[in-house]
């Protein structure tokens, strides 16, 4: 795949969801809730059993056999960041949604006969331990409170994901925690202890195209990082981190924010005001 194909498709396939809070009624045109994996977004193209992965920026990250037939994925790859270091699923490729099986275009199809394809294609290829790819579980939305308790608060899942029979509705999440890509725009030396260290990250989102300083991020650093953040701090000037807090504030700022992972796979440009509608 080109660079200019993978720019394609992920601004095709990458869709805004509807944020829902945390315990929130769950509105009636939801029919499924999925865990929701704490990975990075991936577009899988296979063909002729081999499959190259693209990353949100609409880089090509990988390419690997795999015994599959052709079809275009989309998945979350359980990679980079820190739930992945020790969850099971780790480096696995969590496929929610299918839309391309063969020489058949599927994405305009409605989503139980994109679930009907996915529950039979893993169902005749899945070979457990090895393979690349599983498809995320799911059940009615109705039991969301029980996907909860069973994935979100037993195991550490990021949150679920809500998803409609019906096309016209957007996909919704409902996340443990809220979070937000920033573009690291300054640094800041640490005070006291941390003197001569990180002491946090000044995080900026575009603005009207312009990168504006929104967000103050000084936790969630090991004293080995923050002696190594400051050390190379010019390079990481422009980069993009994941942050987590307690609420995302319409300025696109957090509460008690924390750095979360580096994000290579998202690109500078996208890091902008919240999603809110």
């Amino acid at each position: 795949m080109d660079p200019d194909k993978a720019k394609e498709v992920v601004e095709r396939f990458k869709i805004d969801m509807v944020d829902l809070e945390p315990g929130s009624v769950v509105p009636e045109r939801y029919d499924h809730v999925q865990p929701k994996v704490d990975g990075w977004w991936t577009y899988d193209e296979i063909r002729d059993k081999i499959a190259t992965i693209v990353t949100s920026g609409g880089e090509v990250r990988s390419r690997f056999s795999v015994d599959l037939p052709d079809c275009d994925l989309i998945s979350e790859w359980v990679h980079g960041t820190n739930w992945a270091q020790t969850s099971p699923m780790k480096e696995l490729f969590v496929v929610h949604d299918i839309v391309r099986f063969v020489h058949e275009e599927v994405d305009k199809k409605d989503y139980p006969f994109k679930r009907e394809l996915l529950n039979a294609l893993f169902r005749n290829h899945y070979r457990g331990d090895g393979f690349p790819f599983c498809l995320i579980y799911e059940e009615p939305a109705c039991n969301w409170k029980t996907l909860w308790q069973e994935f979100v608060v037993n195991q550490g899942f990021e949150g679920l994901i809500f998803k409609s029979n019906s096309p016209i509705h957007r996909p919704a999440r409902m996340k443990k925690i809220a979070s937000c890509n920033y573009v690291v725009r300054s640094t800041y030396e640490g005070n006291g202890r941390l003197k001569g260290m990180l002491g946090g990250l000044v995080g900026g989102l575009y603005i009207n195209g312009v990168l504006a300083p929104v967000c103050r991020v000084g936790g969630g650093f090991s004293d080995v990082a923050r002696r190594e953040y400051w050390e190379r701090r010019d390079k990481l000037l422009g980069c993009v981190f994941e942050a987590h807090g307690k609420v995302l504030f319409s300025s696109g700022a957090l509460r008690h924010p924390n750095f979360h992972s580096w994000r290579p796979d998202y690109p500078a440009m996208d890091c902008v005001k919240p999603f809110t509608s």
